[in-house]
């Protein structure tokens, strides 16, 4: 959101339009807002859905060296499949979200061999304070979401449940990683989770060119870079675009 804005914005300058006034409160006020909700609440909800933390899936191998360069692997889903992934999980009463953390917690899960898997999932944070809807600022928050896949023997039953779930830790966002983590008694040397996943209600390039603002622009592109060993991004353009980011841990340093 705050990249389409700015571009927006970025936009009108070199068109010579005078730009909006800035619409919500400023960036500065948000740490004082986060600081004013409940905790109390996130803490037992977390206690509950990490009450059995799983630990990493070791998506790559040991190495005595950071990682190096992020190898990108993308993949679009043509029209009919996409339209026909958006009517299916409509129709069991979830969203495509739901329909990319069941992927990938069966992808985990097979990957590890267990039948439960652990993910970050990204949330924009603007749903947890209207008010900054239109803020330009980082906000977005990653959070453990756990996935009992053994719990759920129908397709439609694990969608309602990642459905269910995902709306229940929505107003938990505010939640700090290292309170998750004291909360819910983790060892501090092992990762919640190794693996992130995120879903844009399609590209930014989509977002720009809706807005009427992408006559200045060609080949708008938001690269995704994150801190875990592997991360799944998802948008949900006409056609839906799928991108895997994979640390490089044997690519040298520059």
């Amino acid at each position: 959101t705050a990249m389409r804005i700015m571009l927006e914005d970025l936009h009108d300058l070199l068109a010579g339009q005078p730009l909006a006034p800035p619409q919500g409160p400023a960036l500065a006020d948000l740490d004082r807002q986060l600081c004013a909700q409940d905790k109390d609440a996130a803490r037992a909800y977390f206690q509950t859905t990490l009450a059995d933390p799983l630990g990493p899936t070791a998506w790559l191998t040991a190495s005595d060296h950071p990682p190096g360069r992020i190898q990108r692997l993308t993949h679009t889903l043509p029209r009919a499949t996409s339209d026909a992934l958006r009517e299916t999980v409509a129709r069991m009463g979830a969203t495509p979200l739901n329909a990319v953390q069941a992927a990938w917690a069966l992808v985990q899960a097979r990957w590890g061999g267990q039948s439960r898997a652990v993910f970050g999932l990204v949330d924009s944070g603007r749903s947890l304070l209207p008010a900054y809807a239109q803020t330009v600022g980082c906000m977005i928050s990653t959070l453990p979401m756990q996935v009992d896949l053994g719990a759920h023997s129908q397709l439609s039953d694990l969608l309602a449940h990642l459905r269910q779930t995902t709306l229940a830790m929505r107003p938990h966002g505010h939640a700090d990683l290292a309170d998750i983590r004291r909360w819910t008694g983790s060892p501090g040397n092992q990762p919640l989770f190794d693996s992130i996943v995120m879903l844009a209600r399609g590209s930014l390039g989509t977002a720009v060119a809706r807005a009427g603002k992408s006559g200045l622009f060609q080949d708008i592109r938001l690269l995704e870079e994150g801190s875990a060993p592997l991360t799944l991004a998802v948008y949900d353009d006409t056609d839906i675009g799928i991108e895997i980011h994979l640390f490089d841990i044997t690519a040298d340093k520059p």
